[in-house]
């Protein structure tokens, strides 16, 4: 819808989807969560080839925030082992303080955006920043 409403327009538009890394990883447990990061990681380098060929290009980015700590995180390690597998490297994550907070990703979130080579790459992620 975004594209479609705003495709005509000159000003500088950046489309940021938030994937995961569990797009590049079978995660027992989590088909559905996988899969749908990958189509969803899949949907942006398409509709950003498509944008290559417009007037007034879209920049349209897939990022990668690596483990944040969400209610998501905290559902997980309510989880039996037999639900989820990998549990307990969830736990251990989160043990070890290596959740990365919301406003921390969203302060790399800004860093990427004032970083003018990320628009070289549809797939980005945050692990590196």
């Amino acid at each position: 819808m975004f594209i479609k409403l705003f495709q005509h327009i000159e000003p500088e538009r950046i489309i940021f989807n938030i994937s995961s890394g569990a797009a590049n990883k079978d995660i027992e447990g989590w088909a559905a969560y996988c899969a749908s990061k990958l189509a969803l990681d899949r949907f942006t380098t398409v509709c950003a080839q498509e944008q290559t060929h417009k007037i007034h290009p879209i920049s349209i980015h897939s990022v990668s925030p690596g483990v944040i700590d969400t209610a998501m995180q905290a559902e997980i390690r309510t989880a039996s082992k037999e639900q989820f597998p990998s549990l307990d490297h969830f736990v251990g994550l989160h043990r070890n303080g290596e959740l990365l907070s919301a406003d921390v990703a969203a302060e790399k979130i800004i860093v990427l955006l004032n970083r003018a080579n990320f628009r070289s790459n549809s797939l980005l992620s945050l692990r590196n920043l």
